[in-house]
C-alpha cells in the first residue's frame, strides 16, 4: 500500500482514480487545485505524487519539484492529454513515469504498483 496524492482539476477524474486506487489498497489525498497540492504535499508526505500535466493554477513541474524535496524517494506519475514528446518539452524530465489518456483504469492501478514497488514501464 502506498499514500497516493491525485492532483486532477476535472473531479469526475479524480473520483474514478481515488475509486480505483483505493480498491487496489492505497491510500488516496486528492485535490483539484495545485496550490491545495502544495499543502497537502508538505503536511502529508505521499510515496506518489499522481498529477495532470495541465493544471490551472501551477505548472506540474512545481508540483514534481517540491514532491521530490518533501520525499526524495517519492515516486511521480504524470497524466496527459499530449503527447509524450509534449510532455518532456513541457520540463518533465525522463525519469517522471507518463501515463497518456485515454487510458483504462487497470492502467492506472498497474502503473501504481510497479512504481511503488520501483519498477518502470
Amino acid at each position: 500500500m502506498a499514500r497516493v496524492l491525485v492532483v486532477e482539476d476535472y473531479e469526475a477524474l479524480r473520483n474514478l482514480y481515488r475509486i480505483g486506487l483505493e480498491t487496489a489498497g492505497h491510500e488516496v489525498l486528492m485535490t483539484g487545485a495545485g496550490n491545495e497540492a502544495k499543502q497537502l504535499l508538505t503536511a502529508n508526505i505521499p510515496d506518489i505524487l499522481i498529477t495532470d500535466l495541465q493544471l490551472p493554477d501551477v505548472l506540474a513541474s512545481e508540483l514534481i519539484q517540491l514532491a521530490c524535496n518533501v520525499n526524495p524517494v517519492a515516486k511521480i506519475l504524470v497524466i496527459s492529454g499530449e503527447s509524450e514528446e509534449v510532455v518532456r518539452r513541457s520540463g518533465i524530465s525522463d525519469d517522471v513515469q507518463v501515463l497518456l489518456k485515454p487510458f483504462e483504469i487497470s492502467d492506472l492501478i498497474c502503473t501504481v504498483e510497479e512504481l511503488n514497488h520501483g519498477k518502470r514501464r
